[in-house]
């Protein structure tokens, strides 16, 4: 069982049958110097890919290439995985300060507030000791 509901295929063979008759409306109304034109644009089309030639690689060619070609992919995996995985990881205290330094100087808090910056947090301490 498909699944479909049978009154939406009927409704796209309907709207399949009127687009397929107004195309076939709209070619017979095509004036005869467009039609000509298209005829000789297909035949030339039509020559061309008849006339390509399949550019093929010799049996000896391919028989190295793709393994040398995979190796080559695999040496360059193992490679920067060992890359990888020697790196020591990078501390990236630096930006936490920026933002800290950035906080200030973008606040609208007084500079008097930061210079007493250590009395807030001491009172902050004692606060959360006393609760």
């Amino acid at each position: 069982m498909t699944g479909k509901d049978p009154q939406q295929s009927l409704d796209d063979q309907i709207f399949l049958s009127a687009a397929k008759s107004t195309l076939n409306r709209s070619v017979d109304q095509i004036d005869d110097h467009t039609q000509a034109r298209l005829a000789a644009i297909r035949r030339r089309a039509v020559e061309a890919a008849s006339n390509k030639q399949v550019v093929t690689t010799s049996p000896a060619f391919s028989r190295w290439i793709l393994p040398v070609g995979g190796l080559a992919t695999a040496f360059a995996a193992v490679l920067v995985t060992v890359t990888l995985w020697t790196q020591e990881p990078v501390q990236n205290t630096a930006p936490v300060a920026v933002l800290e330094d950035l906080n200030i100087l973008t606040g609208n808090d007084e500079i008097e507030f930061y210079q007493e910056l250590e009395f807030y947090e001491w009172l902050a301490v004692n606060e959360q000791n006393v609760s």
